[in-house]
């Protein structure tokens, strides 16, 4: 047996692995819930604008950030310029750029 069909093997054994594992994960209540309308009132709409997703937000700021840093400062600052922003994100910012503080009450 060849080192090619070896790792097509254990590729396909581990895919089929993850979803058998997976195969269980689904929402059990599906067959009980049923969609039937309570109220005739139209569906209403908010007038703010929906927030913008997290992930493409940061990944477009690390970019743009790493390529800046690459330009002016140096090429190999733009390597560590990804775990600099992080640090700085999770000291002034732990719950996230877009997250709320929680302020609980005793």
């Amino acid at each position: 047996m060849t080192t090619k069909n070896r790792w097509i093997r254990l590729l396909a054994v581990a895919t089929a692995l993850s979803m058998i594992t997976l195969a269980g994960c689904g929402d059990d209540d599906a067959e009980t819930t049923t969609v039937a309308p309570t109220t005739t009132e139209a569906p209403t709409t908010t007038s703010t604008p929906p927030d913008p997703p997290p992930a493409p937000v940061g990944g477009l700021t690390v970019g743009i950030l790493e390529s800046l840093v690459g330009g002016y400062i140096d090429p190999k600052f733009s390597e560590i310029t990804p775990y600099v922003i992080l640090l700085l994100v999770l000291l002034f910012r732990p719950e996230g750029l877009f997250g709320l503080k929680r302020i609980e009450r005793i």
